[in-house]
């Protein structure tokens, strides 16, 4: 959900940390015409589970009379806490009895103000909103980190983003309109990311697909529907990387060679991101012709890999 932060009391505040919660708990926030269900689990992480339409005179904003509950998923009868304050302003809630508190903030969607979700305005709001910037300067981002399992072997990092004319600049967030062709992103008139909010995630390692660079040696396709990829379609998302093989995801492995001659095998000529002609390979990297009985059991011979983890919606819990 990207309007909400859960955080566990700082141990300055809090008598103990060793609480165990309801579950599963549930949490609903009322948005508009809808009622929304997630699930709170103790590590702070949401996932809707359903929707209910509450009314139909809202007018398509938030009801300032709206508030937030947690219930508790084995009873719903049980509320464990009721919010004091709407939904509909930012405010932050200490629940003594759980060591948590939760704030909830209405914001933007990312990118330009025709992406606001008009449902957080009021109708007079929504024509002052459509088609101007963003009135967020976070442009619609919450926060970002990277941790490890051990913090003194911090085994990844990435290539971080520098405003030079270069392929460096590969997050194109900001108002620069020169050189040419290394200006950042626009629609019509209005920059995608004018403050560069999205330009410092996990120091400069991370962005949307819809900042990054397609010019040569930048990481995104270069075709004249670009802009089909929409920030305001930006999720919350955990990603996990792990040792354990049960959990990693199959997945396409893209070819990121800029001048297909080059591409291997050789003579394939396979594009910038075109779908790779390597053999497919299963969990240990090997091949069907390095002896491998399951590189391609999902009947795909080239072009398929491991990604070493999963990633989680924390929006939709998919």
């Amino acid at each position: 959900m990207n309007n909400a932060v859960i955080n566990k009391y700082p141990p300055m505040l809090c008598k103990s940390l060793s609480f165990i919660l309801p579950t599963p708990l549930l949490f609903s926030v009322a948005y508009g015409d809808v009622v929304y269900w997630w699930i709170l689990n103790d590590k702070g992480n949401l996932r809707k589970v359903e929707e209910t339409i509450v009314s139909e005179y809202t007018e398509g904003y938030i009801n300032k009379f709206y508030r937030w509950v947690l219930l508790n998923g084995n009873n719903l009868s049980d509320t464990i806490y009721q919010s004091c304050k709407s939904t509909r302003d930012r405010n932050e809630e200490i629940i003594d009895d759980l060591g948590i508190f939760i704030t909830i903030e209405q914001i933007h969607d990312p990118g330009p103000g025709y992406a606001v979700p008009l449902n957080l305005a009021s109708p007079v709001q929504k024509a002052v909103l459509a088609g101007g910037p963003n009135p967020d300067p976070n442009n619609g981002f919450l926060e970002s980190s990277m941790t490890f399992s051990n913090p003194n072997q911090r085994w990844l990092s990435g290539v971080a983003d520098v405003d030079v004319p270069n392929a460096m600049n590969w997050i194109r967030s900001g108002t620069a309109l020169n050189p040419p062709g290394q200006r950042d992103y626009f629609i019509d008139d209005n920059p995608i990311d004018e403050h560069g909010a999205f330009e410092n995630i996990i120091g400069g390692t991370w962005a949307p697909y819809r900042l990054a660079s397609n010019d040569m040696n930048g990481p995104a396709f270069s075709y004249t529907n670009n802009d089909r990829a929409q920030l305001s379609d930006l999720a919350s998302v955990d990603m996990i990387i792990t040792t354990d093989r049960s959990k990693w995801t199959r997945a396409v492995v893209l070819e990121m060679q800029e001048n297909p001659k080059y591409t291997r095998p050789i003579g394939s000529n396979v594009s910038k991101l075109g779908v790779r002609a390597h053999l497919s390979v299963d969990k240990n990297g090997k091949t069907v012709a390095e002896g491998s009985g399951s590189a391609n059991d999902d009947g795909f011979d080239t072009g398929m890999g491991w990604f070493p983890g999963y990633t989680v919606n924390i929006e939709t819990g998919e």
